[in-house]
């Protein structure tokens, strides 16, 4: 994987007219929400259903980067598909834990939400992995995907703090409501592309198998070298079985030459 070149999944054209289009889209929705009051609810609903597309690309950038590509995939019918229900789960985990701390309420309410909050990258990137929702509402699950990232999870927390920083940053400015958005866009293929970049770069602790990786490059290797191997000795014992004792050192030449 280049890693430089998944530093910048973000900023890939495919990505910024991806964000360009949903930012024009979700800001004349938001700007009809404004305009027309209490009938606007149907259009917030709209740009909030916009979102979940936009999240269920996310998703689909984890699992695309996790497997090892440097590049970003190109957004098609099936990633908008309703059949894809991780952003719903992720949604309906997070309403879950602020209903759950609101009950507890207090300082444990606090403590609470605070431990869900560090917990949340590792719902992402179990949910990225496969799992379903009951894998990412487990707490073991939790510690296991923080232990196998090691610091590359402290990285993720950093940079989630950061993003929201820059939300409620731009959020205090008079900024032109598509950038506002096309900012909120960006944070989030940021995260998510680093989500699926920590799970690629630290994928023996996690236990996770890419379909692309120097390990899978080298059993490929060792594969085809084992099946050389075995042709060239089907190739001495067929020359050695007829007795041309001579002609059956030409094939294990080749071989100690190709070592």
């Amino acid at each position: 994987m280049d890693y430089w070149r998944v530093l910048l999944v973000p900023f890939h054209p495919t990505i910024l007219t991806m964000i360009g289009l949903f930012s024009l889209v979700m800001s004349f929705f938001l700007w009809a929400a404004s305009f027309l009051g209490v009938v606007g609810l149907w259009a917030v609903i709209v740009a909030f259903m916009l979102n979940t597309w936009v999240l269920k690309y996310g998703f689909v950038l984890i699992e695309h980067i996790a497997d090892g590509a440097s590049e970003p995939p190109v957004m098609d019918s099936d990633m908008v598909s309703p059949f894809e229900q991780r952003p719903f789960m992720q949604t309906l985990l997070l309403c879950a834990s602020v209903t759950l701390c609101w009950k507890v309420g207090g300082e444990r309410g606090v403590a609470l939400g605070i431990i869900l909050l560090l917990a949340f990258p590792a719902q992402v990137a179990l949910l990225g992995m496969g799992d379903n929702i009951f894998r990412a509402m487990n707490p073991l699950a939790w510690l296991r995907v923080i232990r196998g990232m090691g610091p590359m999870y402290v990285f993720l927390l950093v940079t989630l703090a950061a993003i929201a920083g820059i939300n409620v940053l731009v959020m205090s400015q008079s900024l032109w409501t598509i950038v506002t958005v096309a900012i909120f866009l960006l944070g989030e293929i940021v995260f998510f592309g680093l989500i699926g970049a920590s799970i690629w770069l630290r994928r023996r602790q996690l236990g996770f198998e890419p379909s692309r990786s120097p390990e899978r490059k080298a059993q490929f290797a060792e594969a085809a070298r084992i099946k050389e191997r075995a042709r060239m000795m089907d190739e001495v014992f067929e020359a050695a079985r007829i007795g041309k004792f001579v002609d059956a050192t030409g094939p294990l030449a080749r071989w100690m030459n190709t070592l």
